[in-house]
């Protein structure tokens, strides 16, 4: 993993580079994010967005593969076409480590970090639910593995 992480911040700038995040709904996705965290206990509101990240992958499905390097190329295919970012995966000693680069974040819009804050739950729930339909045990979860920092560490397992 480690030359994942080497290679992790040259790959998220050059990714940014070429892309935006959108005008029509940056002021949106921040002043929801917003109201979400200042209306709701922060547990409910990572609950909440948890459940809408495993709705998108419902609404976002990947084929079904064989290894885990499909499985990230897969992934990876579908962070292309919604210019999301890209992925990463590292088979561990009951686990898997997810390296997550280059989420939208950071946008003027968001004066208070909180879509950056918010996009965690949200992929948490959208992996969860991705490893899930490729027959991964029902006992697993994604959770963060340390800060929340560019690029995002993240582990399905228990």
């Amino acid at each position: 993993m480690d030359h994942l992480l080497a290679e992790a911040p040259g790959r998220s700038l050059a990714y940014h580079a070429g892309r935006h995040a959108s005008l029509q709904w940056r002021a949106f996705v921040a002043a929801l994010a917003r109201t979400l965290y200042d209306n709701a206990e922060d547990g409910d509101a990572d609950a909440f967005l948890r459940e809408v990240g495993t709705n998108m992958a419902r609404a976002l499905p990947l084929p079904q593969v064989a290894t885990l390097e499909e499985l990230e190329a897969a992934m990876n295919a579908k962070w292309a076409d919604l210019d999301w970012g890209w992925v990463r995966l590292r088979e561990g000693t009951g686990d898997v480590g997810i390296v997550h680069g280059a989420t939208p974040t950071g946008f003027a819009e968001d004066t208070g970090g909180t879509w950056g804050r918010a996009s965690v739950p949200l992929l948490e729930g959208l992996y969860t639910e991705w490893f899930a339909a490729q027959q991964g045990p029902s006992h697993l979860a994604v959770s963060l593995v340390g800060e929340r920092a560019e690029p995002l560490h993240l582990r399905y397992g228990r």
